[in-house]
C-alpha cells in the first residue's frame, strides 16, 4: 500500500474487496493523498514551534502548505503517479495556492483546474477506469457537501455521501468491471474510517521514520508497519463476516448498453439534486429500470474464443454452467493473461467462478496461466493432460462424459494408457449445445485426426482447429469427414509463425468453410439467437444461413480509434 505494488495481494483478497465494494481502499487514491497532505500540514505546524515569532507570522502559512504539498506529492510519486493520485495532488496544490493568495475560488473551479492539468500531463488518462471514477467520486462529494453547506447532522451527511457514491459508482462499475456492489454502501461506512485513522496514518508514519531508524538503529518503522498490517487483518475479517451475512448484496452483470448507462447516469444526477426539486424522485425509477435492463436473460448457450495472442482460451457457457478450456499463454510465477483477459471475461458471463477447467496439454501457450487461474478459482475442478501438472488435477481421458442443463460433453482423446506425446496428447473435447456440435482440438495434429477418423467421428458444425492453423493439423481427410460450417483459430497478431498457414487456409476455402482467426477479428463469440436479435441481419456462415446462431467478433462490436480494425470477412 505504501508503494502501490499489488503483486503480493492474493487473488482471493482482491475478490473479497471487489465483492464488498472496498477495492478503492487498497489503491492509492485521493483519500490517501489527502491524509498525506494533512500529515505534512501538521508537521509544518510542529516545525513552527522552533521558529521565531516574526518568521511564524510572515512564513507560517507558506511553510505549512509547502510541507503538505511536498509530502502529498512525494507520496503520489512513490505510488506511481496514477491519474487518481495526480488529480488529488493537483487539487491539493491548487487549494493551497488559493489559500495562500487569499483568493476565493469555489471547489468546482479547483476540480476543473485539476482535470485540465491531468489531461495535459497524461492525455491517455481517460482510457483508464481510475480517471473516471476518481473525478466522478469528487464531483459526487461536491454535489453532496458543497450544495448543502451546514445542512443536517454530521452522521446523516456522511451516510448520504456513501449512498451517493455507491449510486454513482454503480453504472461505472457495470461499464468497466461488469459488476456492482450494493454491499459497499454499508461496508464503506466502517471501512473508510478504519483505513483513514488506523491503516494509512501508521503506514505514513512508517515511511517517515525510515531515516530515523537507519540513523539511530531503532525499529519504529517496522512496528508501525506491523500495526498497519494488523489493522488490515482485522478489517479483512470484518469484511468476510459482512460478505457472509449479505451474500445477496452484490451481483455481476454483462457490459451495459449505452441506453442502460444513460438511464443509470440520469437517475443518479436526479437523486443528487437539492431537496426542493421534486423531480429528483424520478431518479430511483430510472436506476431501477437501468438495473432491470442490464440483468436481461443470458443466451441459452454461448461459446467464446478469447483473444489471448499466440495461445488458447475458450469459455463454454451452457445455461448457468461455465467451462474454461485452456488458460492462455504465460510463464508461471512471472506473467499471464488470466487476470487481464480471462477473469474479466468470466465476470462478464455473469459467473462467480467456472464449474470446470480443462487444460489441453502442458505447453505454455495453453497452460501458462494455470497457476493464476487456480489462484483465482481454487475450488474449481481441474482436468489436465498430463494429469500430473498440479497436485489437485484429474486426468483428462477419452470416454469421460457429462451433461449440463441439456448440453452434452465428451472427451475423445487421449485414450487411457497412452504416454504423454506433447501436442498429440491434447485433450480433444466434443460438446453439443442445442442442436449444434462443437469440436475443440487443442494442439492435436494429423495423427490424432487419423485416430478420430478410425473411431468414426462424424460431421461437426463448428471446429476450433488444432495447433493454431499450422500444417501439422486440419488435414484434408479430417476436414472432408467433419465438414464444419465454420472454423476458428486462435493466433497472435503479426506473429512470426504467420498462422494460419496459407496451405491450411486454402483447405478450408476450397470446401466453402468460413475460417476466422482472433488475430484478424479479435475475440470470437458463437451464441444462440435470442428474441432481441430477430430483426438483426444475419451474418452467419454457409450458403443456407442458420438463423438460430449468432457469430460475433470483438473488433466489429467494439470499434475504437485505438483498436486495430477487423478484417472485412470478420463476423
Amino acid at each position: 500500500l505504501a508503494v502501490a505494488n499489488r503483486t503480493e495481494v492474493a487473488a482471493q483478497q482482491w475478490k473479497l474487496l471487489r465483492m464488498t465494494g472496498t477495492s478503492h481502499l487498497l489503491a492509492i487514491s485521493g483519500m490517501h493523498i489527502g491524509l498525506a497532505g494533512l500529515t505534512g500540514f501538521w508537521l509544518g505546524r510542529v516545525l513552527l514551534l522552533f521558529l521565531p515569532g516574526s518568521a511564524v507570522l510572515r512564513f507560517g502559512g507558506v511553510l505549512c502548505w509547502l510541507a503538505a504539498i511536498s509530502l502529498a506529492s512525494a507520496y503520489a510519486l512513490l505510488a506511481g503517479m496514477s491519474s487518481s493520485t495526480q488529480r488529488a495532488a493537483i487539487m491539493l496544490a491548487c487549494f493551497g495556492i488559493l489559500a495562500l493568495s487569499k483568493r476565493s475560488c469555489n471547489s468546482w473551479k479547483i476540480l476543473q483546474a485539476a482535470l485540465l492539468l491531468v489531461l495535459l500531463f497524461q492525455p491517455l488518462a481517460p482510457l483508464e477506469a481510475g480517471f473516471w471514477m476518481s473525478f466522478a467520486a469528487v464531483a459526487t462529494l461536491l454535489c453532496v457537501f458543497a450544495s448543502r453547506p451546514g445542512a443536517g447532522h454530521r452522521v446523516r451527511r456522511v451516510v448520504l455521501a456513501q449512498v451517493a457514491l455507491v449510486l454513482v459508482m454503480l453504472p461505472m462499475g457495470m461499464l468497466w468491471f461488469q459488476q456492482y456492489s450494493l454491499l459497499g454502501m454499508f461496508t464503506n461506512l466502517y471501512a473508510i474510517p478504519w483505513v483513514s485513522f488506523l491503516v494509512v496514518p501508521a503506514l505514513l508514519g512508517s515511511i517517515l521514520f525510515i531515516p530515523l531508524d537507519i540513523l539511530l538503529d531503532t525499529a519504529v518503522s517496522p512496528f508501525l508497519l506491523l500495526m498497519s498490517a494488523e489493522a488490515l487483518h482485522y478489517l479483512t475479517l470484518l469484511l468476510e463476516w459482512t460478505l457472509a451475512f449479505g451474500q445477496a448484496g452484490w451481483g455481476a452483470t454483462a457490459r451495459p448498453t449505452p441506453g442502460v448507462l444513460a438511464l443509470a447516469t440520469a437517475g443518479t444526477i436526479l437523486l443528487l439534486l437539492p431537496r426542493g426539486l421534486n423531480i429528483r424522485w424520478c431518479g430511483p425509477l430510472l436506476l431501477l429500470l437501468a438495473l432491470v435492463k442490464s440483468l436481461s436473460p443470458r443466451p441459452a448457450w454461448q461459446v467464446e474464443m478469447l483473444d489471448v495472442g499466440q495461445g488458447l482460451a475458450v469459455l463454454v457457457n451452457a445455461g448457468q454452467r461455465l467451462l474454461v478450456y485452456d488458460s492462455g499463454p504465460g510463464e508461471p510465477g512471472k506473467w499471464s493473461l488470466v487476470n487481464s483477459v480471462i477473469v474479466p471475461a468470466i465476470a462478464q458471463q455473469g459467473s462467480a467462478a467456472p464449474d470446470r477447467v480443462i487444460i489441453s496439454h502442458a505447453d505454455l501457450d495453453h497452460a501458462g496461466g494455470l497457476r493464476d487461474l487456480q489462484s483465482s478459482y481454487p475450488e474449481t475442478p481441474l482436468f489436465t493432460s498430463p494429469p500430473g501438472m498440479t497436485g489437485t488435477a484429474q486426468a483428462c481421458r477419452a470416454g469421460q462424459r457429462w451433461t449440463w442443463e441439456g448440453a452434452r460433453f465428451e472427451v475423445l482423446h487421449p485414450g487411457p494408457g497412452l504416454p504423454y506425446l506433447g501436442n498429440d496428447s491434447s485433450c480433444v473435447l466434443r460438446f453439443r449445445l442445442g442442436s449444434h456440435d462443437f469440436l475443440l482440438m487443442g494442439d492435436a495434429g494429423t495423427a490424432v485426426e487419423q485416430r478420430l477418423l478410425m473411431q468414426g467421428i462424424n460431421q461437426q458444425d463448428y471446429l476450433f482447429a488444432g495447433h493454431h492453423g499450422s500444417r501439422s493439423a486440419s488435414s484434408e481427410p479430417f476436414l472432408e469427414k467433419t465438414r464444419p460450417v465454420a472454423a476458428f483459430i486462435s493466433t497472435g497478431f503479426e506473429h512470426r509463425f504467420g498462422f494460419p498457414h496459407r496451405e491450411v487456409a486454402a483447405r478450408f476455402t476450397s470446401r466453402s468453410i468460413d475460417l476466422w482467426a482472433t488475430a484478424a477479428c479479435g475475440a470470437i463469440r458463437i451464441r444462440s439467437r435470442e428474441t432481441r436479435d430477430k430483426w438483426r441481419p444475419s451474418k452467419q456462415p454457409g450458403p443456407e444461413r442458420d438463423q438460430t446462431v449468432v457469430i460475433e467478433s470483438a473488433r466489429r462490436l467494439r470499434k475504437a480509434l485505438w483498436r486495430w480494425p477487423a478484417n472485412r470477412d470478420c463476423p
